[in-house]
């Protein structure tokens, strides 16, 4: 979780390498008629999302400290379009690429 104090999801983080850096390059160059947010890039995996209010609503908020260490081998990479429709978030499949 990103904050303790207000989290808004649970997700895995990788370690950035050379090789991870040159393939979000290569995507973005490949996407490069889309407008690029840029931000720093961080290798995650969603598992959960939940919005503020409800998380403080919850009378027993679960505690997640623990570290995960493993080892998983991608076969693909998806890009996603993050849209805001009602204020809400959508995230849209554009394209899927095999890395395998």
């Amino acid at each position: 979780m990103k904050s303790e104090v207000s989290p808004k999801m649970i997700w895995l983080t990788g370690e950035a390498s050379d090789e991870l850096r040159l393939t979000l390059e290569r995507i973005e160059k490949a996407f490069s008629s889309f407008v690029s947010e840029r931000k720093t890039y961080r290798p995650h995996i969603t598992l959960a999302k939940i919005k503020k209010s409800k998380w403080l609503k919850l009378e027993n908020k679960p505690e997640l400290k623990e570290r995960i260490s493993f080892i998983e081998t991608v076969e693909n990479i998806a890009v996603f379009e993050s849209l805001s429709l009602d204020g809400k978030r959508r995230y849209e499949p554009i394209d899927t690429f095999p890395l395998l």
